[in-house]
C-alpha cells in the first residue's frame, strides 16, 4: 500500500510540473495515426465539431480501428479537418499529449473543442510523417505562445490571445462517452467528445470581429 500511495504521489508531481508519464492505452492506434487515403481538409467551425452526431458505439467505446458512421457533409472520423478558434488553455496530458482547449470567443467557457497533438518520440509516435508534424506544432506552440515553458500538468496553462487555425484528424474520444461534458480542464467544459486529434499543422490565423 506505501509503494501503490508513493507511485500515486510522484504521478502527481510530474504532473503539477508538467511533465508526463507513458504512451496512452485508448484507442492509441487511432488517435496516433491518419487514414492511408486522404482527404484534402475539410474547412469547419468549432460550432460545427460540436454539433456532431455521435457514431454508432455499439462496436466498442475502444474500438482500434476508425468509425465509419457518415457525419454528413463530407465527413466522418479520419478526415481531415480545418478549425480556428481562441487557444484557451494548454496541458500536458499523462499521456505526454499537448491538450490544447479552443473556443470560437476569447471570453466565457461555451463552445470547448479539444485539439492534440503527440509527443513526437517513436515510443509514443510510431509515423515518422506524424513525428514531424507533432515536431513542428509543438514548436510553434513552444516558441510562440508557451515562451519556451513546457505546458503544465493537471489543470494545464492558460493562455492569452491566440487565435489559430490548426488542422487535423477528426477523432472520438469514445472512451469518455456518454460523459462528454465532464472533459476539459478549469471550467472550460467541452460539450463533444469529437476532437482534433491529431494535430498536423498550426499557424496564427487572422482574428474575427469582436
Amino acid at each position: 500500500m506505501r509503494r501503490l500511495a508513493l507511485a500515486v504521489l510522484l504521478v502527481h508531481a510530474a504532473l503539477a510540473h508538467g511533465q508526463c508519464v507513458k504512451p496512452g492505452v485508448s484507442r492509441w492506434t487511432v488517435k496516433t495515426s491518419l487514414p492511408a487515403n486522404r482527404n484534402k481538409p475539410i474547412a469547419v467551425t468549432l460550432e460545427e465539431i460540436t454539433a456532431l452526431p455521435d457514431p454508432d458505439l455499439s462496436g466498442g467505446k475502444e474500438s482500434d480501428t476508425r468509425y465509419p458512421d457518415d457525419l454528413g457533409n463530407g465527413l466522418k472520423e479520419g478526415s481531415l479537418v480545418r478549425v480556428s478558434g481562441w487557444i484557451r488553455l494548454i496541458a500536458t496530458d499523462p499521456d505526454c499529449d499537448y491538450h490544447i482547449q479552443l473556443t470560437p470567443t476569447n471570453s466565457g467557457v461555451d463552445g470547448t473543442v479539444i485539439v492534440e497533438v503527440p509527443n513526437p518520440k517513436a515510443n509514443f509516435e510510431k509515423s515518422p510523417e506524424l513525428r514531424d508534424s507533432a515536431t513542428a506544432v509543438r514548436a510553434f506552440l513552444l516558441s510562440k505562445i508557451l515562451k519556451g515553458k513546457e505546458p503544465a500538468g493537471g489543470k494545464g496553462s492558460k493562455i492569452g490571445s491566440a487565435y489559430v487555425e490548426v488542422v487535423g484528424q477528426l477523432f472520438m474520444d469514445a472512451h469518455h462517452s456518454p460523459n462528454c461534458d465532464a472533459r476539459g480542464k478549469q471550467g472550460m467544459h467541452a460539450t463533444t467528445c469529437w476532437e482534433v486529434h491529431p494535430i498536423i499543422a498550426a499557424r496564427f490565423a487572422p482574428r474575427p470581429p469582436q
